[in-house]
């Protein structure tokens, strides 16, 4: 079994991973490397930005800060996520430097890369997500290149989701 690991480094050269961390919603698995992750907390009240783009959930104060709040399943174009007992946002590592969470309707915690395999391959549906593993139960996971994600035009709208009001039909 190959450790999921970071995808743009050769992996020649690339110490094997022997955890990532598992979120999902929905049907949707994913899987983030420790290094790239911050803090996971409950989901706080978050506030709707109006005309903003149908993924961005809002704004969220964490700890005095406010935070960009992305539905990640919404993102891929899911359904939105449902917020309960178990909802989560997961903050970005503090090197990163960005007040932006991700919103999942569960965390899985840190998973033992030993319980994963790589998946056939698939085309990718998103830019970021840079490998597929199957877990012991043959369920899907999309293993999530954070510097990919962060730095592609689409995610980066979320930190300007505003859009402008459309004027009034008189």
């Amino acid at each position: 079994m190959t450790p999921p690991r970071h995808a743009s480094a050769p992996s020649a050269t690339t110490p094997a991973t022997n955890a990532c961390l598992g979120a999902g919603a929905h049907d949707q698995r994913w899987l983030f490397l420790p290094a790239d992750t911050g803090q996971i907390i409950p989901v706080p009240m978050i506030v709707p930005v109006p005309f903003s783009c149908e993924w961005f959930a809002g704004l969220a104060a964490v700890r005095g800060q406010l935070y960009s709040v992305v539905d990640f399943s919404r993102f891929h174009g899911f359904d939105a996520t449902p917020i309960g007992p178990s909802s989560r946002l997961l903050l970005f590592s503090p090197e990163r430097q960005l007040h932006t969470a991700l919103l999942f309707e569960r965390i899985d915690g840190i998973l033992s890369a030993e319980r994963f395999h790589r998946a056939p391959p698939r085309p990718a549906i998103s830019p970021w997500i840079c490998e597929h593993w199957q877990d012991s139960a043959d369920e899907l996971w999309q293993q999530v290149d954070i510097s990919a994600l962060v730095n592609h035009p689409h995610f980066v709208e979320s930190a300007a989701a505003v859009r402008p009001q459309q004027e009034a039909v008189a």
